[in-house]
């Protein structure tokens, strides 16, 4: 029993820091079309800005 408890608490910021980075990962990838769209919307405002200016 000391053995398992003495692996938890030895390795306890090592697996803290893999569920933190498997979270950031995990958001990062659901997220990812919104975040590669962000560019062609913002481009889309500017566009669709500069025309109303024009008008």
């Amino acid at each position: 029993m000391k053995k398992i408890k003495d692996f938890f608490h030895d390795n306890n910021d090592i697996m803290l820091a893999i569920i933190i980075i498997g979270i950031a990962v995990g958001v990062i990838f659901w997220r990812m079309t919104e975040i590669l769209d962000y560019p062609e919307k913002m481009a889309g405002q500017s566009t669709q800005t500069q025309t109303e200016a024009n008008e």
